[in-house]
């Protein structure tokens, strides 16, 4: 197991991260819109980040 540190912030409005197994996270998320990180890349000093947008509804309560 390697080490895993994650910061974030919001700008006002409701933010989640979170780490989980892909078929548990493919279930939460199925009808739910989010935003989907597809590239983290920071060599050469140059932050290169991709997303992917995922629209739907608010998560179930």
């Amino acid at each position: 197991m390697g080490r895993v540190r994650i910061e974030a912030a919001g700008t006002g409005t409701p933010l989640f991260v979170g780490i989980a197994r892909q078929s548990d996270a493919d279930s939460y998320l199925k009808d739910v819109g989010h935003d989907q990180v597809t590239r983290l890349d920071f060599a050469g000093g140059s932050d290169d980040i991709r997303y992917q947008r995922h629209p739907g509804g608010v998560p179930a309560a």
